[in-house]
């Protein structure tokens, strides 16, 4: 969310207030899919996780590009362009999200000139994202790589991470994989390779998980005049 804190729950106060009811979906449904016609609304995700899927053109291979979660929203795009859409959401867990409509959102956005300004903020930041992603994919090693995505998908309020573990949950090593644009097998090297250096440590069982136990060590892979771009929202 662009702006303060206090700006983004600003934002989402005022989006709930014009938003529909809550709609609930399990996890790996699918919230919609490439190439359907826009439906005109955007969505809040009130509770869950959601990721944003890019499908090739054989419709057989998968790859993600967005992990989002509580108070993000997306679909953000249908306001502007009501074409077919470029990308798949699947909830990744049970999620509950709220619907904006989009005569509704257009008529706010006029009448609020500050929160459309940060709303558009939101537009930038993918962009941004996404030319921040382009540029790591192109000049950083895999582990810089690795490092970053984990930092930024952990982060979360609280004390200084060096204090707490930091802990990344839900992803599947080959989803992490189509992140950073690696493979699966390279990713797990990786892994491995931070795992024996106590960096982290991996969790099995019905929910897998990163637990970052030294991030000042990760953080330590990216160079100092880096500007690390969040893991997409």
């Amino acid at each position: 969310m662009p702006g303060s804190s206090h700006e983004g729950a600003s934002l989402i106060n005022e989006l709930l207030a014009i938003a529909g009811k809550p709609v609930k979906f399990d996890r790996g449904a699918v919230i919609f899919r490439k190439y359907e016609l826009r439906n005109e609304r955007i969505f809040f995700i009130q509770e869950g996780q959601v990721h944003i899927v890019f499908t090739a053109a054989d419709r057989t291979t998968n790859n993600l590009l967005h992990v989002l979660s509580s108070a993000d929203m997306f679909g953000v795009e249908a306001v502007l362009d009501p074409g077919p859409r470029e990308c798949t959401a699947v909830a990744a867990t049970p999620v509950t999200l709220v619907g904006v409509e989009r005569d509704a959102l257009r008529q706010w956005m006029a009448e609020n000139t500050t929160a459309a300004l940060c709303l558009l903020g939101v537009l930038a930041q993918r962009i941004r994202d996404i030319e921040g992603r382009v540029v790591e994919l192109v000049n950083a090693q895999l582990d810089q790589r690795l490092a970053n995505v984990l930092l930024e998908l952990a982060k979360r309020p609280g004390p200084a991470p060096t204090r707490r573990p930091m802990v990344v949950e839900g992803l599947t090593q080959e989803e992490i994989a189509h992140l950073i644009g690696a493979t699966r097998e390279n990713v797990n090297k990786a892994l491995a390779r931070f795992t024996r250096r106590g960096w982290l440590t991996l969790t099995r069982g019905q929910t897998k998980s990163v637990v970052i136990l030294q991030p000042d060590h990760l953080e330590g892979l990216l160079s100092p005049d880096k500007h690390r771009t969040a893991t997409p929202r």
